[in-house]
């Protein structure tokens, strides 16, 4: 399974430079593809960063109000 993921993950990013390589030659759509994927990953790198945030702050209200937080169950 980790090969095809590799595999995946080294397709998307020959697919990303060839699109990259596009831009900087000066194809209009390829450049709208590009601010849209920036665009979205902008959003989800946002999103995760107020993910954590939230969490840090659930966190200290937490252990401020003398709770300890539950652990994730064990592996069996």
């Amino acid at each position: 399974m980790a090969d095809n993921e590799t595999d995946a993950s080294a397709k998307g990013f020959e697919a990303l430079a060839k699109l990259c390589l596009a831009a900087a030659e000066g194809d209009e759509r390829t450049k709208v593809i590009l601010d849209f994927f920036t665009a979205q990953q902008l959003a989800i790198h946002e999103m995760l960063l107020l993910e954590r945030e939230i969490a840090y702050h659930c966190l200290n209200i937490s252990m401020m109000a003398g709770r300890h937080p539950i652990s994730p169950p064990e592996d069996k």
